[in-house]
């Protein structure tokens, strides 16, 4: 929360600066850049790994998704079909005596359940318990962990 609220007074310092500041000669699209952040929007969650070849496993063939190098060789970003917000994971080995870094959480949403349920299967992975229908909000909810225990709810709307 702490941090919420220092980004957002951040963010509103930058803000208020700016509103006084030169504007810049229209530039061509090619060296226009990427377009301006408009709003905040999550880029990425951080998850840790402590085998990225395990997980990868895990998040391509189970998951679906796609895996590329991160900026450093201690972390590897996971895009999600369809785009949006990208999983990074983080390599985690703790110093000698240290705990190992807590498992980290995540709420996913999912076009099919079934289809997700079936590819984790075939990758030979299982959802953790039973796929719960709850009719009266319109959605299935089941729950998986990735080979670090990191948790994710997946959460899919019926139709």
């Amino acid at each position: 929360m702490k941090y919420c609220m220092l980004l957002m007074a951040a963010g509103a310092a930058l803000t208020i600066g700016g509103s006084h500041a030169q504007t810049r000669p229209a530039a061509s699209p090619a060296q226009a850049g990427p377009a301006p952040v408009k709003a905040i929007v999550m880029m990425s969650a951080v998850m840790p790994s402590t085998d990225f070849e395990r997980s990868k496993a895990f998040y391509v063939k189970g998951m679906g998704m796609t895996a590329s190098p991160g900026a450093n060789p201690r972390e590897l970003v996971l895009s999600f079909p369809g785009g949006g917000s990208n999983l990074m994971l983080m390599l985690s080995t703790p110093a000698a005596g240290a705990p190992p870094r807590a498992p980290g959480s995540a709420i996913l949403q999912v076009p099919d359940m079934k289809a997700l349920v079936a590819s984790l299967s075939a990758a030979g992975y299982a959802m953790k318990g039973n796929v719960v229908e709850m009719a009266q909000y319109h959605i299935s909810v089941g729950n998986v962990e990735d080979p670090d225990g990191n948790h994710f709810e997946i959460i899919a709307r019926s139709q």
